[in-house]
């Protein structure tokens, strides 16, 4: 590559700028990286500079990064167009792809991007689905969904809620919950049947377990059984998806939800109940909740447990406890109810009617978060993969929530293929 003191040229049809664009030496000129084809393997060497004699220097002309006016941020070049190899600094270099990274690991970068707030920023996922959402979960290989078509259900599945693949049609089945445990993919229905699945795709014909029917979020797995939870207090264990057994519950309540969680299944219902039980199953424990609303759903995130309802004096219920044996009632701001609530490392998300969204960092506190429509939230999840990516399902929609905390940074989303970002003053 030529070069002068003053002025260089690179050569035409070098990714990704325009042809014969000229940098000075001794101003602020964007950094341009020479890649592979496929636009995401940085070759050895980087062009361009600030002209900045030190970091400092350096810092100084950084002015318009937001706007992708610079590749990177420290010590871009010593005036001569020092030649670096990226692939070598793993870590010290960022793509400008938008993601979102912990102040801590780069705190000379995050000192210079924008705070970020602490919320949820929502959009749509374009999904092409048929029939309404009923069931929702994910996993370490992706994300399965399950939809009401007539007097049938859909089983889809995508691997990263881009592209969806219709896996199965299962025929007089009104489905509720779908999880998957011990190799085994299952499914309830709102009548009380079951179905079963080993590879996803083919499905056993539905049979009759509850005549009670199954709730809403009434399906778990815990590492030894699964629980089904439903009408009249019903609570069903199996290892198998086959083979089922009716525990006592002690309540004659609806039950809506099952989740597992710390160790612990936990069962919410009717008229303020909260059950729990360890990973057999077998026996339940009746929990004093101080409350009387309808109780929908469960999450954990250490220390505590949360418990999220429908409206009660005006406002949805949130319950928080330690234990599981002390409760206390949180202020929700929520004039609607809530419907379903996970937690991530990130953090909790709860999701009601309206299209209401609350966050909380550790289930005592709780803020609103916009997410832009007024459609009835029914499920809540996070992304196995990513703790800051949540997704909630409506009848027939699902939103993408990306979690921002004021601990994180954003790196500039202005080159997602090409461009780099240096997080790190070498």
């Amino acid at each position: 590559m030529p070069r002068s003191p003053t002025v260089l040229t690179p050569p035409p049809g070098t990714l990704p700028f325009t042809p014969n664009t000229t940098i000075e030496s001794g101003k602020a000129n964007a950094v341009w990286l020479d890649l592979y084809q496929d636009g995401n393997t940085p070759r050895p060497i980087e062009y361009g500079g600030t002209g900045a004699s030190n970091a400092a220097d350096a810092l100084n002309n950084l002015g318009a990064i937001g706007q992708g006016n610079f590749l990177a941020s420290f010590s871009i070049g010593d005036g001569y167009y020092s030649a670096r190899n990226i692939a070598s600094e793993s870590g010290v270099w960022l793509k400008r792809d938008g993601a979102l990274y912990d102040s801590t690991s780069y705190p000379e970068l995050a000192a210079l991007l924008p705070a970020l707030p602490d919320g949820v920023e929502w959009s749509a996922v374009p999904t092409a689905l048929t029939g309404t959402i009923w069931a929702f979960y994910a996993d370490a290989d992706g994300f399965y969904i399950g939809t009401r078509s007539g007097d049938d259900s859909n089983i889809y599945f995508s691997e990263d809620m881009v592209g969806f693949s219709l896996r199965a049609v299962i025929p007089s089945f009104s489905i509720e919950g779908i999880m998957k445990g011990g190799g085994v993919f299952g499914a309830t229905d709102g009548n009380g049947k079951v179905t079963s699945s080993n590879d996803g795709v083919n499905w056993t014909p539905p049979f009759s377990v509850n005549s009670q029917g199954f709730g809403p979020g009434g399906l778990a797995w815990s590492g030894i059984v699964f629980c089904a939870v439903g009408g009249n207090g019903s609570i069903y264990t199996s290892p198998d998806f086959v083979t089922w057994t009716s525990r006592s519950s002690g309540s004659s309540s609806f039950l809506f939800s099952v989740k597992f969680l710390n160790g612990n299944f936990v069962v919410t219902g009717g008229s303020g109940v909260v059950l729990t039980s360890n990973s057999a199953g077998e026996t339940w424990a009746l929990r004093a909740t101080g409350v009387t609303a309808n109780l929908n759903s469960s999450a954990y995130l250490s220390p505590n447990y949360v418990i999220v309802g429908s409206v009660s004096s005006g406002s949805a219920v949130i319950l928080s406890s330690s234990d599981l044996s002390t409760w206390s009632v949180r202020p929700s701001g929520s004039a609607f109810q809530l419907r379903s609530v996970t937690a991530s490392s990130s953090g909790f998300l709860a999701v009601g009617d309206n299209g209401v969204a609350r966050i909380s960092a550790q289930g005592t506190a709780w803020s609103s978060s916009s997410t832009g429509v007024s459609v009835n939230l029914l499920v809540a999840i996070h992304d196995p993969d990513t703790p800051s990516v949540y997704y909630t399902s409506a009848t027939t929609s699902i939103l993408k929530g990306i979690r921002t905390l004021t601990t994180q940074f954003r790196v500039p989303n202005d080159a997602p293929q090409y461009g780099w970002i240096k997080a790190e003053n070498d």
